[in-house]
């Protein structure tokens, strides 16, 4: 952020600082700094928000940034009720949550913004070619749906389907991944590479052919569903109304499919074999990004 130019103010609570104590020093900032606009996106921030409330001037407009559909946000941004000068929702299946729990506050659907690849990035990515590359990037939870992957590529393998899966990522079910991995006999075809930086994974959506994201709980709009498709990365995803089902065209830009079920998975991934799908799809996707999810949209 500061390479962009942005100043950076770490308000970091002290080791034995009061949550109301933390929260007035925190208030108190907002008031001295004069900031007209304060964009607060994350539960822990509302809830200090709230309780130094009392020290924000009238002349800072607050604006509540719905980034998620999780009970305590949507609580959080109750209890401040007409406090907001705007709350804004970033998925519309967080925005119908959002509608139909807060009816009194007006709501404005923003969906998220992708840095987009340069246009040269995009033209030397990797073309169709086997062993098909599969990718998975994100949080290694499994909640994301990660021990699943195993036995997606399990499958394929029992199809003679000729694939490599690369995981890109860390979390709490790192051990259970491994464990999976080697229970279903396929550590020779997936590699896990661990967490990257974002130029990192950029170059890994363009080296490899498709997306994997078998996730079963998705609020928001996944950058990663977003940026895949950006970089010609045909997504294979779990079909979540209002979320993956925005992200991705299904048929069109990629492969949506029932929640838990690593065959389904597998038959997608087999439709990709086909080149010429696959080309499309890829083609497809760059496009969809660019007019729908860049940052200048």
């Amino acid at each position: 952020l500061a390479a962009e130019g942005l100043q950076i103010v770490l308000c970091q609570p002290g080791t034995w600082e009061s949550k109301v104590h933390y929260s007035m020093r925190f208030a108190n900032h907002i008031a001295q700094s004069n900031y007209k606009i304060v964009f607060v996106v994350k539960e822990w921030w509302m809830e200090q928000t709230l309780l130094g409330l009392h020290h924000i001037p009238a002349t800072t407009a607050l604006v509540a940034v719905l980034a998620n559909d999780e009970a305590a946000s949507f609580e959080l941004v109750r209890r401040a009720g007409m406090v907001w000068n705007a709350v804004v929702t970033i998925s519309p299946r967080i925005h119908q949550k959002a509608v139909a729990l807060l009816p009194d506050l007006g709501m404005e659907f923003i969906p998220c913004g992708i840095v987009l690849p340069t246009d040269a990035a995009v033209c030397q990515r990797r073309s169709w070619e086997l062993p098909l590359r599969l990718l998975y990037v994100g949080r290694l939870d499994q909640l994301k749906g990660i021990l699943l992957l195993p036995g997606i590529v399990a499958i394929c393998r029992r199809w003679e389907l000729p694939v490599q899966l690369t995981v890109i990522g860390d979390g709490p079910d790192r051990e259970l991944l491994t464990d999976a991995i080697t229970e279903q006999h396929v550590a020779d075809l997936i590699d896990l590479r661990g967490p990257q930086l974002s130029d990192a994974v950029y170059a890994a959506m363009q080296t490899h052919h498709v997306l994997l994201m078998p996730t079963c709980s998705e609020g928001g709009l996944s950058f990663v569903l977003i940026e895949a498709q950006a970089n010609g990365c045909v997504p294979i995803a779990s079909r979540l109304a209002g979320s993956t089902d925005v992200a991705v065209e299904d048929g069109v830009s990629g492969h949506l499919v029932a929640v838990g079920d690593p065959v389904a998975f597998a038959q997608a991934v087999a439709r990709l074999l086909d080149a010429g799908r696959w080309q499309a799809m890829s083609r497809a996707g760059i496009e969809r990004a660019r007019h729908l999810f860049s940052s200048a949209a």
